[in-house]
């Protein structure tokens, strides 16, 4: 059965495809559009000088810490990232070196020690620059940050789950 043959099906076939693209193009014309430009992706520093109040100086003193801290996490990280490929491919071999991978799990646990005393370190300067109410705040931030995430909304039979 050929549905081109009739002359009226095929302008109904191509009704439904321009309606198709129009209402494609309707959607992506609408759609909300991310901002440009630098504030796109806030940094850190911005966040944490505009929540805290921090004055031009300290603003300044948070960049030049924040930029060495993530300098230094970055090569750990690095690393971090290069010893979990060296791990899975000892483990991936057909005989297993348990010597050498319990090397690198050791050698793994003391970057992620490396790794949490700078993030102490930072913290610890950050907070020293701080003023006393500054100081309140930046414990509620961070305890939010480091908290455990909210839980997750429930869902009940059949429904969507609701966001708040």
């Amino acid at each position: 059965m050929n549905y081109f043959n009739n002359k009226s099906n095929r302008w109904i076939i191509l009704f439904l495809i321009l309606l198709n693209v129009a209402t494609l193009g309707f959607m992506w014309w609408n759609r909300p559009q991310m901002p440009l430009g630098p504030d796109r992706l806030q940094r850190p520093e911005g966040f944490l000088a505009k929540e805290l109040g921090f004055s031009k100086e300290q603003a300044n003193t948070l960049k030049v810490q924040m930029d060495d801290y993530f300098q230094k996490t970055d090569s750990i990280r690095n690393q971090l990232r290069q010893n979990r490929q060296e791990l899975l491919d000892l483990i991936s071999k057909d005989t297993y070196d348990s010597l050498a991978v319990n090397r690198q799990l050791i050698v793994n646990e003391s970057l992620h020690t490396l790794e949490n005393s700078l993030f102490i370190d930072h913290y610890r300067a950050v907070a020293k620059m701080c003023t006393a109410p500054q100081k309140q705040k930046l414990v509620k931030i961070f305890s939010r940050a480091m908290g455990p995430p909210p839980p997750r909304p429930r869902q009940e039979k059949g429904k969507p789950p609701v966001r708040q």
